[in-house]
């Protein structure tokens, strides 16, 4: 009689787990291979000198100043922070109109400007500087004021001051200089019309996402240091555009959640601890065990 060879279930089972692993792991590797190709930076995007950024990238959630170039920019943090800096000391210190001061703050962003960043344009248009000079003709300038860190406009407590007009000579150009914008040639398409790069060809994607396979504790700890960081960044922003009581509100703010961070990282350390069991030192633990022994014997 013919036997009927046996079937070995078990290591059936590891074999078809074995090529399961196999083809799961060349699949997460062929994955992460073309997640990576797809956030390596576009060499078309290379930023310019002279711009916080290598390659031009979406800063929506970074920037809070200059956001209507912040889908597609070569500036980071430090560069828009730069800009906001002028333009709030010059809101606080003098007594130029908010429309001027409006038209000023889009045209120093303009250095942010995507395609600028880029090399495709080569400072701002002669009719765009005519529209800022038509706006700010009625301020006054502070001959003595550093334009290298503040805008030139004439401050509450100057001792002498003079029409824009008579600065410049009444030639827009010459004011667009002074407050620190370059000018390009009219007959040059190359040039920033007041139309961001962003609006016309909308925001990039971001290029790095956030990782979705991180733990709920480093969640939590980068969150929070997002929360601080935003607060320290408006706070510093306090410094120069707002009144002392809401200064010493936000320090009072800042001071708390530090507080709580930190109580909730000594907490989280002591449970830590005390989950963690007490371990004997070996020498310790024979001899324990040797008085134990002896111990009995001498009861025997």
């Amino acid at each position: 009689m013919e036997q009927i060879p046996q079937v070995n279930i078990k290591s059936r089972v590891k074999k078809y787990l074995a090529i399961a692993v196999i083809y799961t792991t060349v699949a997460v590797l062929a994955s992460e291979t073309k997640d990576k190709d797809k956030d390596k930076p576009d060499p078309a995007l290379k930023c310019a000198g002279g711009y916080g950024n290598e390659y031009q990238l979406n800063m929506l959630n970074e920037n809070l100043f200059c956001t209507e170039h912040a889908g597609r920019t070569c500036c980071n943090l430090n560069d828009t922070l730069k800009i906001k800096a002028k333009v709030g000391f010059a809101k606080v210190k003098s007594d130029v109109s908010d429309q001027c001061m409006a038209f000023t703050a889009k045209a120093l962003c303009s250095h942010c400007d995507g395609d600028m960043g880029l090399g495709k344009l080569n400072g701002v248009c002669q009719s765009y500087c005519e529209q800022w000079y038509n706006v700010c003709q009625n301020e006054y300038f502070d001959p003595y004021v550093n334009q290298n860190e503040n805008l030139p406009f004439c401050k509450k407590d100057s001792l002498i001051c003079s029409a824009v007009n008579d600065v410049v000579d009444a030639d827009p150009i010459k004011f667009c200089k002074m407050m620190g914008v370059k000018v390009q040639d009219e007959l040059s398409e190359s040039c920033f019309n007041g139309v961001s790069s962003s609006s016309r060809l909308g925001n990039l994607k971001r290029k790095i996402e956030p990782s979705q396979s991180s733990s709920t504790i480093e969640t939590i700890g980068k969150n929070t240091l997002d929360l601080i960081k935003k607060y320290l960044l408006r706070a510093a922003r306090l410094i120069v555009t707002n009144s002392y009581f809401e200064r010493f509100v936000e320090f009072m703010c800042l001071v708390i959640l530090l507080a709580l961070v930190w109580f909730g990282y000594k907490w989280f350390c002591s449970k830590k601890s005390r989950k963690q069991p007490q371990r004997l030192n070996k020498a310790l633990y024979e001899e324990i065990q040797r008085k134990r022994i002896s111990k009995l014997d001498r009861n025997k």
